[in-house]
């Protein structure tokens, strides 16, 4: 396969694949490692508008996105998910339980906690009968 490196007079065209170096990017401030290109992507809507090019709109849009990345061990990216899904419908109970489940992932007890506590609170067990 074919390989294509950038430097500063390249340029992106829409819709047009890149081929990138397999083992550097090069940018004005030196080389970042193939591996560290994903961690660019700081957000959930950065990656979904670069790889899927649209963003949920809807809860069970964000829910699913939130699902897909808790999978994928991307726990922040699925907090962040889950949070959009909450704002949109803040009866999602589903969505506060697993983002509670991602919040103990990253070490973040306190919001897993008020997550899980949104969880129960919302999914009444007189609904299962």
């Amino acid at each position: 396969m074919a390989a294509a490196s950038l430097d500063e007079n390249s340029q992106l065209q829409p819709g047009q694949p890149q081929l990138i170096n397999n083992n550097d990017i090069t940018n004005s401030g030196g080389t970042i490692a193939c591996h560290d290109v994903q961690s660019i992507q700081n957000s959930s809507e950065e990656w979904l508008l670069l790889r899927v090019g649209t963003l949920p709109r809807n809860s069970l849009g964000w829910f699913r996105c939130g699902v897909g990345f808790y999978n994928k061990k991307e726990y922040t990216r699925a907090i962040e998910c889950f949070e959009k899904s909450v704002q949109i419908d803040p009866l999602n109970y589903n969505a506060y339980q697993i983002m509670a489940r991602a919040c103990i992932a990253v070490n973040r007890k306190d919001d897993a906690i008020t997550a899980l506590k949104q969880s129960v609170m919302l999914d009444n067990p007189s609904d299962w009968l």
